[in-house]
């Protein structure tokens, strides 16, 4: 059997699910899960893989889970083209036999995400043996959990309660269907739970077994109720048909989901409008902070261009610098050869001179010499030639 848990965000589906889990159904993994969180601190029991595809499937109807003032339940998926619903019902039909096979034979699985009030119908194209258990909660409760956690004015709160549970009862209209009130699981978990059992048994699901001792209450802590019930605040809080809702949904469900009151209609609608305008502005503030991101990294690239001529001439001119340095350096070192040469040829020069003087100076020397020794001779042979 294919349980699907319907209920409006905020009611206990999560608490329902643990507890359809702990009777004996199979949810998934640890790993199919989103962590617990201090919105929901014993988990969300919601697989990631189904939250995905309902929030896809909203997106593309224009709509999400608070903005359906739109959708009408018997019809929304007639408004979609035909590539795209087939494509859908592939991923659909694709997580629903993987939970077949994970589940195994004969045991039944259970699956909840409160966006199945609005997106059951087409699941509902893919199943083979669904079951619905719808969870119901104090209305006040649910609007003041929203507005603790959305910071949505109760009035809100109580539409989108009444537009889910509506919508929870159209979609699952003439499948086997069970109701379950969230106050009952947490003040009786035990005796709720069995009551459970026993009608799921009759609808034909096996594989049920009673929890473990314990296990119901130390998921269903009373202390997780953080809203107190008021009911007479409630009562006057609730339109007409708010009301007539919340008595047939607790002391004779309807087979018909009845039709969504004006009040309800027309604050999800604005709600809605408004949402749009929300997500326009997010558009055009997405398409500043785009053109900004561009502008930026164009400055950047400017900035990067003009740091890298800068750097590229700081190189050229320590180039040039460096070639100015050696030119300096090599006609210093040119001018220091040139000093040296003229120093060594003046002194070859005055070596020379010296030399020069000194053999000029022997020559005379020699000459004188020559001179006197002529002279001798002379005298000598004047002096023999005069004895003969």
């Amino acid at each position: 059997m294919q349980i699907f848990v319907l209920g409006m965000h905020r009611s206990g589906t999560s608490a329902l699910a643990r507890t359809l889990a702990l009777l004996g159904c199979h949810a998934g993994d640890a790993s199919d899960f989103p962590a617990a969180d201090e919105a929901n601190p014993r988990g969300y029991w919601e697989r990631r893989d189904v939250w995905r595809l309902n929030e896809d499937l909203l997106q593309a109807l224009g709509a999400s889970w608070d903005e359906v003032g739109h959708l009408n339940p018997d019809l929304f998926l007639s408004a979609l083209p035909t590539a795209d619903l087939e494509e859908f019902e592939r991923r659909a039909r694709e997580i629903v036999a993987g939970l077949d096979v994970t589940a195994g034979a004969g045991r039944p699985w259970v699956v909840k995400d409160p966006r199945l009030c609005l997106t059951f119908p087409l699941w509902r194209r893919v199943l083979e043996s669904p079951v619905c258990v719808i969870i119901e909660r104090s209305p006040l409760s649910v609007a003041r959990s929203l507005a603790s956690r959305d910071a949505f004015p109760l009035a809100l709160g109580l539409a989108l309660w009444e537009r889910h549970l509506r919508s929870a009862l159209a979609v699952s209209a003439g499948l086997p269907r069970l109701f379950v009130r969230y106050e009952d699981l947490i003040d009786r978990p035990r005796e709720t739970a069995g009551r459970l059992r026993l009608e799921l048994q009759a609808l034909g699901v096996r594989g049920l077994a009673e929890p473990e001792e314990g296990a119901l209450e130390a998921f269903l802590d009373p202390a997780l109720e953080r809203h107190p019930r008021e009911p007479d605040v409630e009562a006057d809080l609730l339109n007409p048909p708010q009301r007539a809702l919340l008595d047939a949904l607790r002391d004779d469900p309807p087979e018909e989901a009845g039709a969504l009151s004006l009040g309800a209609r027309d604050l999800l609608e604005r709600h809605a409008a408004a949402g749009r305008q929300r997500a326009a502005r997010r558009v055009e503030i997405e398409d500043l902070y785009a053109r900004l991101a561009e502008t930026t990294a164009n400055a950047e690239r400017e900035r990067a261009a003009f740091e890298a001529g800068l750097a590229k001439a700081a190189e050229s001119a320590k180039a040039e610098r460096a070639a100015r340095e050696e030119g300096e350096r090599q006609a210093v070192l040119a001018l220091a050869a040139e000093r040296e040469m003229r120093e060594r040829t003046e002194a070859n020069a005055r070596l020379l001179t010296e030399q020069a003087r000194a053999l000029q100076e022997k020559v005379a020397q020699d000459s004188a010499a020559f001179a006197l020794e002529h002279a001798e001779r002379l005298r000598l042979e004047t002096a023999l030639a005069r004895e003969r």
